[in-house]
């Protein structure tokens, strides 16, 4: 209650947003819990009651005739237009609002201090809810072929695991520990439901850390086991929900699918469903078709179709299908991942076995999985994706001082509301205000992941990136996930933005606490125009992304060229090797050939996914060792337009002129001036010859 200056504001109006009748009048209450709205103008008692926890963002805008508009946007996606009868009476309402629906802590929630009446014993009913040991029970575990294990009780098999498990009787904790490290955030095969009328189940689980060619003996030997654990079946079914090429451009950071061949008896699936900030666009344009005022029937249904929302949906169902349909009438085990196991895996699952179980669909039931989804829910969001070089060292750059944690919040929130809504003379004027100004790089605590300049550039409002930077915002400041603006622009494709922080002085190769880079990205995504501003302010176009030690086989598929390629992007391929890129990046590098003798050469990858003929020759015309890739070849067959190629170039000699070319190209490019071609001293045709213009 420290926060409420103005508990009670008469004369307040609420607009409705999808009726335009007259505004009804009334008095709003702020409380510790609940913002209150009481409509006086009808007969009638009316009270409007929204829960400060549902509220996602607090929006005051500048004055109109009819007042200071209050917008209150929630997470149930209610919205509520408010407006006051003054600037100053809506401020400070708004400043008590902004701290008590975002507080800093999870400490200052109210339900921490909130002192009830009832016992605990009584309060404590509803932790029970969920008993995991009971739930095994009622699927008939353990029995013959599963034990239940306490193992994971300190959490040290997977951190988002609950301590008791569910594993085959026939393996040893040692394997499960193995099979644990191969998988990303080390969530190993676990059974999720189990069918009891004829033995199958489904399990789930995260990507393996396989990249091309890793593999893992305990991770293999577990998956044997699981599918010895329905003898009528002799296969089992693994079932990745993104889009193939999703999972494949994913071996470029060590991790990817299961390859078949190390696998007993498995058959593999992609069910391509999107991954969540394609399904978050999704959901805000379906919002933004709900708040149509008013829409025709035609309109209203092709806005909702090109929202794409409903095929999402769609897709999750096919997904649960599919799966119920392999254990009730192919009687088979499924195993069921997604990128780290949780959204998409848990979502899938339920489904399933809400089609396969009358217990799901009960009130209990239904409970029961919607809490286990809320909680994996939790856990992603405590889990922030830091990388694996320095964590200790990243927490500590990451963490506010213990000076802004106890300084009052309501200037850093009052900041990123300005940025937040585009209003950068708003932004300018606090600025000018030194009790504001201090707070312009302040990260905001963990609730709100960076810094103003952060969120400038990840939403693209250019006007109120440039007001920051001119009172002296960092450049280079981190996020949460170690990530500066300058990625956060590339990641979200703002050029403009990208431009702006590059002339700033912005790091080109962004945080060397991140295993990522703005140029990885950009050439994942292709987008040529900001790769190009990246390579033209000097990164490093051989960029790697930055992994340990025990990945130096993913390490060695991994790079702008590699991404481009898988990615389809020919004009970000092209333009990395113009600005230096190794063609056989990944089979020079000595430190890296120490621990992979035999890496495979970005000619034979690009052979191996039948990238273009163009690619090809591109390598080649930039150098790429021709004799490397291991090719097993067959006088009477017909290859390909990138086979013969690559042929032809072994069969016949490079000219004199094209080795020049190659000699003063690396030469430069040794030199760490791959870029000073137009500064040499010889004929203008001969620069665009080297330059790949002819």
């Amino acid at each position: 209650m420290d926060h409420i200056t103005v508990p009670k504001v008469e004369n307040v109006k609420l607009l409705d947003h999808y009726v335009g009748k007259k505004p009804a009048n009334g008095s709003l209450y702020l409380t510790a819990t609940h913002l209150i709205y009481v409509e006086t103008s009808g007969a009638a008692r009316k009270e409007t009651w929204i829960a400060l926890h549902h509220i996602a963002t607090v929006e005051k805008s500048s004055i109109t005739s009819l007042g200071c508009p209050l917008i209150l946007r929630c997470k149930n996606f209610r919205v509520a237009h408010f407006v006051l009868e003054s600037d100053v009476v809506c401020h400070e309402v708004y400043i008590p609002l902004l701290k008590l629906s975002q507080p800093e802590l999870h400490e200052d929630l109210y339900a921490f201090s909130y002192n009830p009446k009832s016992s605990k014993d009584m309060r404590e009913n509803g932790l029970k809810l969920i008993d995991p040991i009971s739930d095994f029970g009622r699927l008939g575990l353990p029995n013959r072929y599963w034990t239940i294990t306490d193992a994971n009780r300190n959490y040290e098999i997977c951190s988002t695991y609950p301590p008791e498990i569910v594993v085959p009787k026939s393996v040893t904790l040692g394997t499960v520990v193995g099979s644990s490290k191969f998988r990303s955030k080390e969530c190993v095969p676990m059974l999720s439901y189990l069918y009891k009328e004829n033995n199958p189940a489904i399990y789930h689980c995260s990507q393996p850390l396989s990249g091309f060619y890793t593999h893992c003996i305990d991770d293999e030997l577990l998956l044997e086991v699981i599918s010895q654990t329905n003898p009528e079946s002799q296969f089992m079914y693994v079932v990745d929900t993104r889009p193939k090429l999703n999972a494949m451009a994913n071996r470029a950071a060590g991790k990817g699918y299961e390859n078949e061949g190390n696998y007993a008896n498995i058959r593999f699936r992609f069910i391509g469903i999107e991954n969540i900030h394609v399904m978050r666009s999704s959901l805000q344009k379906l919002l933004e078709v709900c708040e149509l005022k008013t829409p025709t029937m035609s309109e209203f249904l092709s806005s909702l179709e090109s929202s794409g929302w409903l095929r999402h949906i769609k897709a999750i169902m096919d997904a649960g299908i599919f799966i119920a349909k392999a254990v009730k009438v192919e009687k088979t085990n499924v195993l069921v991942h997604y990128f780290d196991g949780w959204d998409h895996t848990a979502q899938v699952c339920s489904v399933a076995s809400i089609f396969l179980d009358l217990f799901c669909r009960t009130f209990k039931g239904l409970m029961i999985w919607h809490i286990l989804l809320l909680i994996m829910r939790i856990v992603l969001l405590q889990l922030a994706k830091v990388n694996l070089m320095d964590i200790t060292k990243i927490f500590s750059l990451l963490q506010p001082d213990k000076e802004e944690e106890d300084t009052d919040t309501g200037e850093k929130q009052a900041l990123n509301q300005a940025v937040y809504n585009n209003d950068s003379y708003t932004l300018d004027q606090l600025l000018r205000q030194e009790r504001y100004k201090r707070f312009i790089n302040s990260r905001s605590g963990w609730g709100i992941p960076g810094t103003p300049l952060r969120l400038a550039a990840s939403y693209g409002h250019l006007s109120c990136l440039q007001v920051l930077l001119a009172h002296g915002a960092d450049v280079d400041s981190l996020d949460v996930k170690a990530q500066t603006p300058l990625f956060t622009a590339v990641s979200h494709g703002h050029l403009d933005c990208v431009r702006v922080l590059l002339e700033a002085g912005a790091c080109p190769g962004g945080s060397i606490y991140n295993n990522c880079s703005p140029v990885l990205t950009a050439a994942r995504d292709g987008a040529v125009a900001i790769l190009q501003e990246l390579l033209g302010h000097g990164a490093e176009a051989n960029v790697k992304a930055k992994l340990p030690v025990w990945a130096s086989n993913i390490a060695s598929c991994s790079g702008p060229l590699y991404l481009a390629a898988v990615y389809g992007h020919l004009d970000c391929f092209r333009l990395l090797l113009l600005h230096g890129a190794d063609p056989d990046y990944n089979c020079t590098d000595q430190h890296l050939l120490t621990r992979v003798p035999r890496s495979r050469t970005l000619l034979e990858i690009c052979l191996h996914h039948n990238c273009e003929p163009e690619y090809i020759r591109l390598l080649i015309d930039f150098g790429a060792n021709i004799y490397l890739p291991s090719l097993s070849l067959d006088l009477n067959s017909q290859y390909d337009k990138g086979t013969a190629l690559l042929l032809q170039a072994r069969a016949t000699p490079r000219s004199l002129l094209s080795q020049a070319r190659l000699v003063i190209r690396r030469a430069l490019r040794h030199a760490s001036q791959p870029q000073a071609i137009d500064q040499l001293d010889i004929p203008p045709v001969l620069i665009s010859y080297l330059k790949h213009q002819l």
